[in-house]
């Protein structure tokens, strides 16, 4: 969020507490987002972050398959396929690592 704050609004030198987070008109919006990164199927979380401020995607849409496919169509253009096997392996562990810290936190409840 604070990227964003800083990418959208440059000129505000303070950093937002999570209080004023939370009541933004944007906190909605990243929730659902959140939602969208842990299905595990985005690859390289902070990557797509920045392709989407840097590109002005607004909100609502970085949920977008559509977006994310423009996200990975630019990212096969930038790496070689060495690149690309690094990624699905990667990919690949981070799955199960997720379904175990899910199941860790289920048994804490």
């Amino acid at each position: 969020y604070q990227k964003f704050y800083k990418y959208n609004y440059p000129t505000r030198t303070k950093d937002r507490t999570k209080d004023q987070f939370i009541k933004s008109q944007y906190y909605s919006g990243f929730i659902k987002f959140g939602r969208f990164l842990h299905t595990g199927l985005v690859l390289s979380h902070e990557k797509y972050v920045e392709y989407v401020i840097r590109n002005a995607i607004k909100l609502e849409k970085w949920s977008s398959d559509a977006i994310y496919e423009e996200y990975l169509k630019e990212q096969q253009e930038k790496h070689t396929s060495f690149d690309h096997l690094v990624l699905q392996l990667i990919s690949l562990e981070e799955p199960g690592d997720r379904i175990y810290n899910l199941s860790s936190n289920l048994r804490l409840l």
